[in-house]
């Protein structure tokens, strides 16, 4: 499986979990909003770790360090600020506006990977490494491609 494949999975997990997000903060539930912004946290850093440790390092070469890759890392770099700020925050009802900010710029940053990103990694970077960068993705994450069948 192609780590685009397996990234662009991981969107759609997270767009579920925003949605369920913005329903605790529609009803004004600041404890779980809380206790779900922590869970944010960690699983955003997760999926920005493995882009940056896997994919962008591959499409380095083909793209160069400035546009696309560029965008996506200051992005990274912004939802990083925004967590710590959320994390940092003593009053549960203070971290609302600041979480509005987060989940727009998820929304935008994830648009960009699913329209431009994920396209030009499979534009330039050969089928093999991304299908090597899937395995070690699932290594990350302790899925067994090999059984579900979806190994390359």
């Amino acid at each position: 499986m192609k780590i685009t494949h397996a990234l662009l999975g991981e969107h759609g997990l997270f767009y579920a979990y925003l949605d369920a997000l913005e329903q605790r903060m529609d009803a004004a539930d600041h404890g779980a909003v809380r206790v779900l912004a922590e869970t944010l946290d960690a699983l955003l850093r997760s999926h920005a770790q493995a882009e940056e440790d896997l994919l962008f390092p591959a499409m380095d070469d083909h793209v160069g360090e400035m546009g696309p890759l560029h965008i996506m890392r200051n992005e990274h770099q912004r939802i990083d600020r925004l967590l710590d700020e959320i994390r940092d925050t003593d009053e549960d009802a203070a971290i609302t506006p600041i979480l509005l900010e987060l989940l727009e710029l998820i929304h935008s940053h994830f648009h960009k990977e699913e329209a431009v990103l994920f396209h030009l990694a499979d534009q330039f970077v050969d089928e093999a490494k991304l299908n090597d960068m899937g395995q070690q993705w699932a290594k990350l994450r302790k899925v067994d491609l090999e059984a579900s069948g979806c190994a390359a």
